[in-house]
């Protein structure tokens, strides 16, 4: 307990030392002006012109979505629905004294059933990454 009101009094001392040394917000020295307010001295400037982003790729260009990522895609919902269903199923459970518990049962069978699909997905963006290695990004 000491030790802890010890390391509060120390924070609060470098705290009050360094707001006397350094008024202002760190950096802002040298920032012309912050989102609030223009230094001393210095006028508003307009904002630069800014040059538009140039779109990489073209609704024609646009290459098409591997199978890999496809399947990725697939096993992620499969996962994430029944999971979720299955919290959703036990808390009804849990409320209604168990009034559908082959419905629980039966997601929890579908569970099993993608307990695996993480270690699929990361194995197939692996495989898609070598396959891009080995190509040298010619998809």
């Amino acid at each position: 307990m000491v030790a802890m009101r010890a390391f509060v009094f120390s924070i609060a001392t470098i705290l009050a030392l360094a707001s006397r040394q350094a008024p202002q917000a760190p950096l802002q020295q040298y920032a012309k002006h912050s989102l609030l307010s223009v230094r001393h001295g210095e006028a508003r400037s307009e904002a630069p012109h800014r040059k538009e982003p140039v779109a990489e790729f073209t609704a024609e260009t646009m290459p098409k979505v591997s199978p890999a990522v496809q399947c990725v895609i697939n096993l992620s919902i499969q996962y994430f629905v029944l999971y979720t269903l299955l919290a959703f199923m036990r808390t009804f459970n849990q409320f209604t004294g168990n009034s559908m518990i082959g419905m629980s049962k039966i997601l929890e069978t579908g569970c099993t059933t993608v307990t695996y699909a993480p270690m699929l997905a990361v194995l197939f963006l692996g495989i898609r990454m070598r396959a891009i290695q080995l190509t040298q990004v010619q998809t």
